[in-house]
């Protein structure tokens, strides 16, 4: 039996900007590119345990799980947004060690009617579980 997922936590993209960003993390550990595909996956901070970044893993993306988890291996937290859609991704099990995203623009009790940044999935239809251990 196929599960399709729509999960929708957070809304919009961006809940930091370069300031933030160069607050939170090393600049070594600052991936400024946004989008994560074969052309910037060389520039992705593979070695920080913490990174800043506004991730978007989409169609154009064209890395397969695989590919991904590599680069994720030793990446604890994200201080930023993560934006994952229109993907033939089947899990998000490359983030099992991610164990916090964090940004300082989510209220503890957000409010739907302005919704803030984090985690935001939508449109995986080939999705079958979320894998994501922390």
């Amino acid at each position: 039996m196929r599960l399709i997922l729509i999960f929708s936590i957070f809304y919009s993209l961006q809940c930091s900007d370069e300031f933030w960003f160069q607050r939170k993390c090393e600049p070594s550990c600052i991936f400024q590119q946004g989008s994560l595909d074969s052309k910037t996956l060389n520039s992705f901070p593979k070695n920080c345990s913490s990174i800043c970044a506004d991730l978007v893993i989409d169609a154009e993306s064209n890395l397969t799980e695989a590919e991904l988890i590599p680069v994720f291996r030793n990446v604890k937290t994200i201080f930023g947004t993560i934006l994952i859609s229109y993907t033939n991704l089947t899990s998000l099990k490359f983030l099992a060690g991610l164990e916090s995203l964090k940004c300082d623009e989510i209220p503890s009790h957000p409010d739907f009617s302005h919704p803030k940044n984090g985690l935001k999935l939508y449109d995986n239809f080939e999705m079958t579980e979320i894998g994501m251990l922390n």
